[in-house]
């Protein structure tokens, strides 16, 4: 009986210390696909705290926003879930390591708003003897920016990135 109770206690043990080290590792991996000289772009920005939307000011059209945007995020791989060119709508999402991030843009002329949003990944089935992966059922967050590296910063760092293309002038909204 002694001996169950302490293989049971060691593999209580074992399981959250292999938790633990699985929630760093994943922390880590979000902070390789941040390019080199994006802190200091942030910085220089001063973007508050709890910002969520972003609005470029500049003298292009709604059309060249749109093209701009687009070719943007078609070649850092992101999935055009709806595109709108009469209407400068782009709704396009991207799966990262283990979150999922999701922009909303909207092109008008001399100016485009951009939003973002992320919901957790495929999770490890961890009481599963295999390991198996399990579709959750997908809960959007709105991203906003809290300077700490985490899913919802990440997020709107690509938000960022999208409203840094275009040129132009930003300003950060941080209530909803």
């Amino acid at each position: 009986m002694r001996l169950k109770l302490k293989l049971m206690k060691d593999f209580i043990i074992f399981l959250f210390a292999t938790i633990l080290v699985c929630s760093c590792s994943s922390s880590r991996q979000m902070t390789s696909r941040l390019p080199a000289d994006l802190n200091m772009e942030l910085s220089k920005e001063n973007i508050p705290i709890n910002a969520w939307l972003i609005t470029v000011k500049n003298d292009k059209s709604a059309d060249e926003n749109f093209s701009k945007c687009k070719s943007y995020l078609l070649s850092k791989k992101y999935v055009m879930e709806k595109e709108e060119s009469g209407s400068g709508l782009i709704l396009t999402s991207k799966t990262f390591d283990n979150f999922n991030v999701r922009l909303n843009i909207k092109c008008f002329a001399d100016s485009t708003t951009v939003t973002s949003e992320w919901a957790p990944g495929e999770e490890k089935d961890l009481f599963s003897s295999r390991g198996n992966k399990t579709n959750v059922p997908v809960d959007w967050r709105p991203a906003t920016w809290t300077n700490q590296v985490d899913r919802s910063s990440v997020s709107f760092i690509s938000e960022f990135m999208v409203a840094r293309v275009l040129d132009g002038k930003l300003s950060f909204v941080t209530s909803f």
